[in-house]
Parts: structure tokens; C-alpha cells; sequence
């Protein structure tokens, strides 16, 4: 089987407040403890990285396999999103690629954004007024897939 490595870092899930507090992290991936909220589909691998962090010292390396796969962070730290403005990710890829951003809440609502990606940095900002359904207060899971080529 040929596999594409989709090697994704993923720096960290950032929430920006509407009024003037400090920004929230939701997944930094400094902490060991972070990757246990991951969770995947088949032939998707997650590991810690010290390559590309954005805050300290790690970041969170993802290789997706050719056929594509799916990774949803779950057991969020901030789960009532009413007072905060955007979702920002930091996103770095050894090649572009095209990915959907999921945000499911408690009442299996889902809401999905694509986004496409060049190869190297990337940062994406989700203002969180385009949600639509998604109950901000109930927030359950941040998800990313990739679709087959």
C-alpha cells in the first residue's frame, strides 16, 4: 500500500474571546495527557512532536494514510464557546492537501468548513458566528479529515 504522509502538525486549537481576555488553548499537545483526546480512524497515526510547535516545546504529528482518514478531538477543555469569537488553528504540511474542519456539539449537531492547504504553514481562523445550528454551549468535539485523492 502506497501512503501519502499528510505529516499534519498540528500546533494547536486556539479560541479567541469576543471581549478583551486572553486567548484559550484548547490542544496545545505540551502535555502527554493530550493526545489521550484524540481519537481516529483506521491507519490514521498520532504522535508527539518537537518539530513546528507554536507555543513551547511540542506540537502534535499526524500522518494520514492514502485512502484518508479522519482525527476528532474529544473531551474538550472548553466546552461552552457563547463569549469567544474564533476558532484558530495552526497547521503545518509537507504538501498541500485539502481538509474538512468539523465542530460536533452534545445534540449531534455538525458543522463543516473545508479549507485548502499549501504545502508548509498554515493558520486558519474559523470566526465562530458562521457555526449556524452548533449549540456553542454544548461544544463535544473539534474533528479534521481528509478525503481519498
Amino acid at each position: 500500500m502506497k501512503i501519502i504522509y499528510y505529516c499534519f502538525i498540528i500546533f494547536c486549537f486556539i479560541i479567541i474571546p469576543s471581549e478583551g481576555f486572553s486567548q484559550k488553548v484548547i490542544a496545545s499537545f505540551e502535555d502527554e495527557k493530550d493526545l489521550l483526546n484524540i481519537k481516529t480512524t483506521s491507519g490514521v497515526e498520532v504522535s508527539r512532536s518537537t518539530e513546528f510547535p507554536a507555543l513551547s516545546a511540542h506540537s502534535c504529528n499526524i500522518v494520514f494514510p492514502e485512502k484518508g482518514g479522519n482525527l476528532d478531538i474529544v473531551n474538550l477543555n472548553i466546552t461552552d464557546w457563547n463569549r469567544e469569537e474564533a476558532l484558530l488553528l495552526f497547521i503545518w504540511t509537507n504538501e498541500a492537501a485539502k481538509i474538512s474542519l468539523i465542530i460536533k456539539d452534545s445534540l449531534n449537531h455538525a458543522f463543516t468548513r473545508q479549507y485548502s492547504l499549501k504545502k508548509g504553514a498554515n493558520h486558519l481562523q474559523l470566526p465562530l458566528s458562521d457555526l449556524g445550528k452548533i449549540d456553542k454551549a454544548r461544544i463535544n468535539s473539534i474533528g479534521i479529515q481528509i478525503e481519498k485523492n
